[in-house]
Parts: structure tokens; C-alpha cells; sequence
């Protein structure tokens, strides 16, 4: 009996080590709890997973929300992207060809999408830099915006995207229209509300966000994939996606969290002799749901509006290793004005995990000076978000 266990024990420690780390990913559950695993298969309605603890367990795919990436991946593309309403992101080439109010264009994976211009937020032609998914998008503007490659900006109503770009532009009492050579062109970004995310979504290495009717893994570590709601009509649904090597996450309920990165304070206020006043640094706008860490330096007071209904607010709290030297201070949460949290922060006491009942209109995160006065007052929330309770 002892030989089967140490064979099993070996066969896991080969299994996750065969990994190494491209299969790693960590497992946010319905509960709100985050743990690293080695993801195995993704089914209709179970999931398969590995960890060095429990070994192999199967999961109802109902009880897990998301898989990510522990490490944030920079974008390996320099091709166009087109960028939607809703937050998918496509990478591919414009087909120079204008069809009834539709983009067409074509993806590596998913083949030839015709998408409709009003579900478009813009088309970055040429990439600034390498990781386009690191900057945050343009301001937003109530006219479409043509940018191009000298720096200029043509504002007006893009009425057809193929080469050249036509664009009508009011001047004065009279409506000019205006032909841009697509060569010229840097981004075309086009007026619109943002759109609620959907679920199964898939986030991949090239750039690419994509929701798709189906979102599977199979045992040969290939996603197995439904059609795009653009796909040209007549065109065969690909079953196979790429790897999971090429994967860096997948949402499977993801639409139904709010991130705190994702929330925009109502107010922060900081002592007037905190110079330069201190804000919330978001460290990874590309973070997958928005689940970037959120860094704050105290003395600090900053106020959310919350989703209405009942949430829970998870995160883990750290207190990062540069600031265990000095670093004291006290973490408390306020809903609508009444506390909800407290705890503390130092050498002595460098981690919290937060799963407090939420329900209300503001959230209140104060960081209060400890026995070192404002020194090296600094939490890391990882993973903060706002689950449906």
C-alpha cells in the first residue's frame, strides 16, 4: 500500500511538473477563493483539475468563475486590432472591402468576421508599442475620431472603414466629406456606449478576447471552441482553438464580478502634507475581468460607489516586503459611513485575507498611520473584487 502511494505521489509530482507552469493557473471559485492549479479538461459541465494537495479533483463547472494567469503576460502581436463595444479584442488584417454598415476582417484562429460598425469601439491600425493591451484606451469623444500617423486628429461620422476611410466632417453650415488613405491612418475610433461583458470568454497570448458560444479544454491541452457570433454565415465552425500553452485565461462567470480596479473613486483624500498626494495605482490595466492589484499608500481615504445588491468583498491584503521594515498601519472599511473591517498591518502581521458581506451605496478604504507615522504605509490588494452574495 505504501508503494501505491509514494507511485501515485510520484506520477502527481511528474504531472505537475510536466507543466511547468503553462498550465498553471490560478482557480477563482464561486466562493471567492483564488488557489493555483494545473488545469486538466474543461467540459460541458465539470471541470477537471490538479494541485499539490488534493491531487486530481473534479469540479461542477457552475462553481468556477474564472482561471488566470498568476504572472501578467505581455501581448505577442504588432497586427491591427479591432477592439468592441463589449471588450473583445481581435487581432487580425482590415478586409479592404465595405459591406451595408460591417467591417470585415479577418482573425487567425476564428477566420472571417463580418462586424457590424456600431458594436465597434475602435480599429488601432498601427501599435504605439509592443503591449498594446497595457495602455488604456483613448478618452472617450461624442464624434468619431480618426487619428493618424503625423500626430493629426480629423473629428466628424466615419461612414465606410475599407481604404481609403470616409469620413464627414461639419464645417460650419456645411458638411465636408473627407478620404483618408488607410496608410495614413494610426486608429479610428468611433463613438458608442461600452457594453456589458459576456461569458465564456477566452483572453490569448496574440492579444486576443474573444466570447464564444462554446469554451471547452480536452484532454490534448486544445481549447475546444463554439462559433463567433461574427463569423461570416456558410463558413465551417472551427471545433479546435489554440493551445493552452497559448491561453492566458478563461472566464467562465466572470461577467457577474466587479473588480476593484474596475471601480472609479467618488473621492480620494490624503493630508495636505502628503506630497504628492497619494491615489490608487492600478498596476495591470490588461489584467483579465480587471483583476489587477490595486496599490495604496496611506494616510489615504478613498470612496466607491458600490453595485447595487448584496456582495461579498474578497481580497488578499498585503503588506509588501520593501515596506516591513517601518511600514505600520491600520486597513478599515467603511460601508455608507459605518465600519465594517479593521486590521493591521506590519512586520509582524504582513497578510490579510478580506471576506466581508457588502451591502449599500459607497465603500470607504482608509489606510490610518500607525506607530511610525505615514512611513512605508503601503498595501497590495490582490485580487480585490465584489462577488454577488
Amino acid at each position: 500500500m505504501k508503494r501505491i502511494i509514494l507511485i501515485l505521489s510520484l506520477l502527481m509530482s511528474c504531472a505537475m511538473d510536466s507543466g511547468a507552469g503553462a498550465e498553471t493557473f490560478m482557480l477563482l471559485d464561486q466562493d471567492g477563493v483564488v488557489s493555483p492549479v494545473q488545469l486538466t479538461v474543461i467540459g460541458p459541465g465539470e471541470v477537471e483539475i490538479l494541485d499539490s494537495q488534493s491531487g486530481f479533483s473534479v469540479l461542477p463547472r457552475n462553481e468556477c468563475i474564472a482561471f488566470l494567469r498568476p504572472t501578467p503576460t505581455p501581448v505577442n502581436t504588432r497586427k491591427p486590432m479591432l477592439h468592441l463595444h463589449d471588450g473583445q479584442v481581435l487581432p487580425g488584417q482590415l478586409v479592404k472591402v465595405w459591406e451595408d454598415d460591417h467591417v470585415l476582417w479577418e482573425h487567425d484562429w476564428l477566420g472571417p468576421l463580418r462586424v457590424p460598425m456600431d458594436r465597434i469601439d475602435r480599429i488601432t491600425m498601427r501599435l504605439q508599442q509592443a503591449s498594446v493591451g497595457v495602455t488604456p484606451p483613448p478618452p472617450p469623444s461624442d464624434l468619431d475620431v480618426v487619428r493618424l500617423l503625423n500626430g493629426d486628429v480629423v473629428e466628424g461620422f466615419v461612414t465606410s472603414i475599407s481604404d481609403p476611410v470616409v469620413i464627414e466632417i461639419d464645417q460650419e453650415q456645411d458638411t465636408v466629406e473627407s478620404s483618408i488613405p488607410l496608410d495614413r491612418i494610426r486608429e479610428i475610433d468611433l463613438f458608442g456606449e461600452p457594453e456589458p461583458m459576456r461569458d465564456p470568454r477566452v483572453w490569448t497570448m496574440d492579444g486576443t478576447v474573444a466570447t464564444l458560444s462554446v469554451l471547452e479544454l480536452t484532454e490534448d491541452s486544445y481549447l475546444r471552441i463554439g462559433d463567433h457570433e461574427f463569423r461570416i454565415e456558410g463558413d465551417a465552425a472551427r471545433l479546435s482553438g489554440p493551445g493552452l500553452r497559448r491561453v492566458h485565461a478563461m472566464s467562465l462567470s466572470g461577467s457577474t464580478i466587479t473588480s476593484l480596479a474596475s471601480l472609479v473613486p467618488i473621492t480620494t483624500s490624503t493630508p495636505p502634507t502628503r506630497l504628492p498626494a497619494a491615489k490608487p495605482l492600478v498596476t495591470d490595466r490588461s489584467a483579465p475581468l480587471g483583476l489587477s492589484p490595486v496599490e495604496l499608500r496611506g494616510p489615504i481615504s478613498i470612496k466607491y460607489t458600490l453595485p447595487s445588491g448584496p456582495h461579498r468583498f474578497h481580497s488578499t491584503v498585503r503588506l509588501p516586503a520593501s515596506s516591513e521594515q517601518w511600514g505600520d498601519c491600520e486597513l478599515v472599511l467603511l460601508v455608507d459611513g459605518v465600519q465594517v473591517h479593521q486590521s493591521r498591518f506590519n512586520a509582524g502581521h504582513t497578510v490579510s485575507q478580506l471576506d466581508i458581506p457588502i451591502e449599500g451605496d459607497t465603500l470607504e478604504l482608509q489606510i490610518l498611520t500607525g506607530f511610525n507615522g505615514p512611513v512605508q504605509d503601503h498595501l497590495r490588494f490582490e485580487y480585490a473584487l465584489l462577488l454577488p452574495d
